[in-house]
């Protein structure tokens, strides 16, 4: 886990890879204007991925840009702190500009864009595939599903995927069907962990061009905490890599852990509770048949006969046994199909139960800000980049037990504005409840007590509230 680093307080804006100047020069470039938003993420894990969107004024004076605004579509356009670094916080490309004319000359270019995931989404085209499943008509290249995933991420851009769903038993698509890459990554639920097919739900998909390189790498963590937190004595530290014990890190350096004063509130927020309440979990997912039973292999890859998929099988899945008013079922589609050697039916669903649970048993924060001066994490302020959070010392703990456990930033608007006196950056966010799987233990106050002396209290650094997050003690 990388230590803490506060971001700039500057911005520097790309089009076309040519930085705008601060007001118009010499060169014709329009000016960027100040603030200007970035809105990012979805309303729950198990909703359809959707990319940011950077909405950004623009001045132009000449009136050269102005009078090709339409053609501004499809440009690419980046924002980052300074010119001289690679790191971005937005890349993506113009999908809208109004030209609105100033009483003091010159015009105004509203710019809405949309990042990398807006191409991955809208990206239909047939192939890649081997010609064989050419002839039969696929739009993919049959099972291999890693193969083409690579080759179509690097085509539109994205230089790596990191944890992209593992399950090889989908569907095939004709290519009549036109599907996108996220369309299918959305729906390939099911992962394969020490031979076990496990399903799951809690999937957050987001492009990022935060990278030493600022090459656009697309990401899909999970949403549970996983990571045990070790009381030693005077440092908390908690599992740099959850289940493995081999590097800890304090959670005063970690970017996982933030003070509750880092973030401020809305004046009159209030903790609510979750507005749906899930009693049962309904997978569905495909049965295969041929549209010629019978066909022989050469007539399969003469394309005189393809398989077809139907929708029509489901698991229900109990999550909760107590009633409660307006409970309902969240159904779940998925494209794994019934095959040999794979049936969803007796897929490990324990992760689904987890994350739904979770979802019914906790309140809701209200709405929290992250202002660039009183955060030294930088990655806070990166639209979409969601990094799970543990906020230390929140007035809400102790009178809202339900808010207690980690959580997922899930949406939010990250704006520049250099007149904010908390910081040029900042980041309104809604946060989901996360899940912790890496158990439920809670170390007792005599092991503490029985770890150090009074003089390694003396010495902590960490907040009280810290220790309601201890799993158990260790010695240093």
């Amino acid at each position: 886990m990388v230590n803490r680093v506060p971001i700039r307080e500057t911005a520097c804006i790309w089009l076309d890879g040519r930085v705008l100047p601060d007001r118009e020069d010499i060169t014709g470039l329009p000016s960027a204007l100040v603030p200007f938003t970035v809105e990012w993420g979805k309303k729950t894990p198990w909703d359809d991925p959707v990319p940011s969107v950077l909405r950004i004024n623009l001045l132009d004076r000449s009136g050269e840009w102005s009078a090709k605004a339409d053609s501004l579509r499809g440009h690419r356009i980046s924002v980052g702190t300074t010119p001289t670094s690679n790191f971005r916080l937005f890349d993506g490309f113009v999908t809208d500009c109004r030209a609105v004319a100033l009483d003091r000359g010159g015009t105004r270019l509203e710019v809405t864009a949309s990042d990398r995931l807006y191409i991955v989404a809208t990206d239909t085209r047939q192939g890649p595939n081997s010609g064989e499943w050419q002839k039969k008509g696929y739009q993919w290249a049959g099972s291999d599903f890693f193969t083409w995933l690579d080759q179509r991420m690097a085509q539109d851009g994205i230089v790596s995927a990191y944890y992209n769903v593992g399950s090889i038993h989908g569907r095939d698509f004709l290519a009549s069907e036109q599907v996108s890459v996220l369309d299918v990554m959305k729906n390939r639920r099911t992962v394969q962990v020490n031979g076990v097919n496990t399903t799951r739900i809690d999937r957050v998909q987001y492009v990022t061009t935060w990278n030493s390189d600022g090459a656009a790498r697309l990401y899909s963590p999970f949403s549970d905490f996983g990571a045990k937190v070790y009381y030693m004595g005077s440092r908390v530290k908690a599992q740099d890599t959850p289940g493995s014990d081999e590097s800890l890190v304090d959670v005063m350096d970690d970017q996982r852990f933030e003070l509750a004063r880092a973030a401020t509130i809305g004046a009159g927020a209030q903790v609510t509770s979750n507005d749906q309440y899930f009693s049962h979990v309904e997978l569905r997912w495909y049965s295969q048949t041929l549209t010629n039973p019978g066909a022989t292999q050469d007539e399969i890859d003469q394309a005189a006969t393809y398989w077809t998929y139907t929708q029509d099988r489901s698991r229900l899945v109990e999550v909760d046994v107590a009633s409660r008013d307006g409970a309902s079922t969240l159904t779940i589609g998925m494209d794994e199909i019934t095959a040999e050697g794979s049936d969803p039916a007796t897929f490990d669903v324990s992760k689904v139960v987890a994350a739904v649970r979770e979802s019914n048993r906790r309140a809701r924060l209200p709405a929290v800000t992250f202002h660039s001066k009183r955060c030294d994490n930088q990655y806070r302020f990166v639209p979409g980049t969601v990094k799970l959070m543990v906020i230390l010392g929140s007035k809400y703990e102790a009178r809202y037990p339900a808010t207690h456990g980690a959580w997922l930033p899930i949406n939010g608007t990250v704006t520049f504005d250099p007149n904010d006196r908390l910081g040029a950056w900042s980041n309104e966010m809604n946060l989901w409840p996360s899940f912790d799987s890496s158990g439920t233990n809670t170390a007792t106050v005599r092991a503490m007590k029985a770890l150090g002396s009074g003089a390694q209290y003396f010495d902590a650094n960490w907040p009280v509230g810290a220790l309601r997050y201890v799993n158990a003690v260790r010695k240093p």
